[in-house]
């Protein structure tokens, strides 16, 4: 068993409005070397560009991921 960190970005502040941009994991270990991540396509039409801005993911790039 371990202890994970979780960080989640998002295109705005609902779940089920805005989507999930990507997700990243890490198991808290001494080595910090077990991770994961993913980016997801969009959704959603709807986007919030100042929520979108925080991930460095750009509209566009989200949307390639359909």
């Amino acid at each position: 068993m371990g202890v994970f960190i979780i960080d989640v970005e998002s295109d705005g502040p609902a779940a089920g409005i805005y989507s999930m941009v990507s997700i990243g994991i890490v198991k808290l270990d001494r080595d910090l070397k077990t991770t994961f991540t993913a980016r997801f396509a969009p959704i959603s039409e709807r986007w919030i560009p100042e929520a979108l801005a925080i991930s460095g993911i750009t509209r566009e790039q989200h949307l390639a991921r359909c």
